[in-house]
């Protein structure tokens, strides 16, 4: 079924709505279902825990238009990156290209999707190394804990300390920081026995590391904790607006969120508030807009701190492409980034867009939602997964 208009008939009972449920708390329940906002997780242990049997229902993959274009014969898989998906036969783990050929055999107890070129990989010793994408180990099996690459290192821990790992498997520091995390945009946060800070490529210290909780720059803004109250520092590490709140949002298009004597309100960068509104709950909500409560009432606001809707939804998500999911009763619809609403609260439940559809729960099973709120698929399927890179993991 392709571009039709959203079906009328919804006659979800409470039977329904469980069933949904359970649906929405299986899917993020599954192992490889992992939060994406988590950044102290360093090691995504999501595979090699346990002895994996045969599944009874096979997993594969179908394209946009809903052609299976690799059957159902995997007990397990993952998302396709860089070309190339994570696979299980029983309890061993391999990956495939896009034509369902199996490209590195499956021999693994664990494996991850591959990044810059190169996956993680678990013996059934339980120590990690890393393949290319013709299967050779590029860096042996000889850590315990290893993360995946980000900007050209990796994390390796010895002895309860973290170090820094190259593509060529040299070990560029040595393991004298209690933690470090991946690199983005050329920096690293570090936790020594002073405190968190940031790092460079060179393991110079940008920020010094004196703070009780530090974050990544976000427009311009570095979020930081100091005697248990959060405050915010530039790139350079000078302080710009002295650690004085409860709690505290990044920076994002001039506006951060911060808690201040039991309420949420909007700052910029010069630590004023942007209005006298108040809120219990402030959330940034993607593309300069912002999720708020009171009273257990949801609306967003705008970039400048103005409504962009009434106050009158039970649950609103975070804008992806634009569109976000909203739950009005017991119901959800999604919502554009201009406050349109393009679907009725119709579906039992919904998902973040992806690649421009989204998933969501019809009465006859979960199906996808293109960006105009229309029907695009409704695969015929036990389990279905987001798009990436043009396919969907399917299970039946």
């Amino acid at each position: 079924m392709q571009n039709s208009q959203l079906p009328i008939k919804f006659h979800f009972t409470t039977w329904n709505l469980w069933i949904c449920l359970f649906l929405l708390l299986f899917s993020f329940g599954c192992k490889d279902e992992l939060p994406k906002n988590i950044d102290s997780q360093l090691w995504e242990k999501s595979m090699e825990e346990g002895d994996y049997e045969a599944a009874d229902n096979k997993w594969g993959y179908i394209d946009k238009t809903g052609n299976e274009v690799i059957k159902p014969k995997y007990d397990d898989c993952r998302d396709f990156s860089e070309g190339l998906a994570v696979i299980r036969i029983v309890n061993l783990w391999g990956f495939i290209n896009k034509k369902g050929k199996e490209v590195i055999a499956p021999q693994f107890k664990g494996a991850w999707s591959f990044h810059e070129g190169v996956a993680r990989v678990q013996n059934f010793e339980n120590l990690y190394g890393f393949v290319n994408k013709k299967g050779e180990i590029i860096i042996p099996f000889k850590y315990e804990e290893v993360s995946d690459f980000s900007e050209g290192f990796a994390v390796f821990e010895k002895d309860g300390k973290t170090g820094l790992l190259n593509m060529e498997g040299v070990e560029v520091t040595k393991p004298n920081f209690l933690k470090i995390y991946k690199f983005k945009n050329g920096l690293s946060k570090v936790k020594t026995f002073a405190g968190y800070g940031l790092i460079d490529k060179n393991q110079t210290f940008v920020v010094e590391a004196n703070y009780q909780k530090i974050e990544m720059p976000s427009d311009g803004m570095i979020r930081v904790k100091k005697e248990n109250k959060f405050g915010y520092v530039d790139e350079s590490g000078n302080e710009v607006i002295s650690p004085q709140f409860s709690a505290a949002t990044d920076f994002y298009y001039g506006k951060a969120g911060v808690l201040k004597d039991g309420k949420w309100s909007l700052i910029d960068k010069k630590g004023a508030p942007v209005n006298t509104d108040t809120y219990e709950q402030l959330v940034y909500a993607n593309d300069g807009k912002w999720i708020v409560e009171n009273e257990l009432k949801y609306g967003y606001l705008n970039e400048d701190g103005s409504p962009l809707t009434e106050m009158n939804y039970k649950q609103l998500f975070a804008f992806v492409d634009g569109i976000a999911g909203y739950q009005k009763g017991d119901l959800w619809g999604f919502i554009d980034n201009k406050g349109n609403e393009i679907t009725k609260p119709v579906f039992g439940l919904v998902w973040d867009m992806k690649e421009g559809l989204a998933r969501a729960a019809f009465y006859e099973g979960i199906g996808f939602v293109n960006i105009n709120g229309k029907l695009a698929l409704l695969p015929n399927a036990i389990d279905v997964r987001d798009f990436s890179e043009g396919l969907a993991r399917i299970q039946r």
